[in-house]
């Protein structure tokens, strides 16, 4: 199942057979890929996202791909690098993905649909011309079992479909059954993590911690963060709606007293 299907930039749905349902081999896909350098966020595997790319070196990458097999390495460009885009500014640990679609949007960027297949790790770049090409290698999460790990996906499981429901820019209906058929924890962390916000460095540790129960363990923790954030949100929205209809009150009943100071006014006159 597509779950980003309706983001499209070009509006259109992307039809299930245009996305590939059958887990890809690592063994079947290059070892030397164009690299599409992203920025502000993480491509997870078994996921399917738009990617906003605003440099040519991402672009052609994803342009050659889809003349060739379709395979890129993804890696995301470290939040305090400086302006100048260059390979040591790149996480070294990324997912290859496949590019569906290639789509130029206003002021010379490229839209991309990108379905993340598998953790890789970024070895070497030959970045002498564009686009970049990066020797990758699969790196395995460590997938485990028992009764720990399914208490923390259910936590987690719960918590972020709190925060979905409560999140208005969310496809709260679609979520909520892609995120309730997962059986997989590792799925399961990478689809909450895709959907619910978290800062660059959070979402890229997320991506390279080695084991199942460690991801569901911090991932617990920043949903837990942020539902309470929504909550104290709300709070205060509440807090601010009850004094402002104490205030409205209060200057009603001082408009009435004025009203009726008044009228006794004129009455003693007369």
């Amino acid at each position: 199942m597509s779950l980003f299907r309706r983001y499209d930039s070009e509006g259109k749905v992307i039809e299930e057979s245009d996305i590939s349902s059958e887990e890809e081999s690592f063994s079947d896909i290059p070892s030397n890929l164009p690299i599409i350098p992203i920025k502000d966020t993480v491509v997870y595997p078994f996921t399917v996202v738009p990617v906003y790319v605003d440099d040519q070196i991402g672009a052609k990458a994803a342009k050659k791909a889809l003349e060739t097999d379709r395979y890129v390495a993804v890696f995301s460009v470290q939040a305090d690098s400086d302006q100048s885009l260059v390979p040591n500014n790149m996480y070294s640990i990324g997912t290859v993905c496949l590019v569906h679609k290639v789509v130029p949007v206003a002021r010379q960027g490229t839209m991309v649909i990108l379905q993340g297949i598998s953790k890789a790790e970024l070895l070497d770049v030959n970045a002498e011309d564009t686009p970049w090409y990066g020797s990758v290698k699969e790196v395995v999460d460590k997938e485990e079992s028992g009764q720990k790990v399914r208490a923390l996906a259910k936590t987690a499981l719960t918590t972020a479909q709190n925060i979905i429901s409560q999140t208005p820019y969310l496809p709260h209906q679609e979520l909520q059954f892609a995120l309730e058929s997962l059986d997989d924890p590792l799925k399961l962390v990478y689809l909450i993590a895709t959907v619910i916000g978290m800062k660059l460095e959070e979402r890229q540790k997320l991506l390279q911690l080695a084991h199942v129960k460690s991801k569901l363990e911090f991932l617990v923790k920043i949903l837990t963060r942020e539902d309470e954030l929504l909550q104290l949100g709300g709070k205060i929205q509440d807090d601010i709606r009850k004094d402002f209809s104490k205030s409205q009150r209060e200057y009603f009943l001082r408009q009435k007293l004025k009203a009726i100071q008044k009228e006794l006014g004129e009455e003693s006159e007369a």
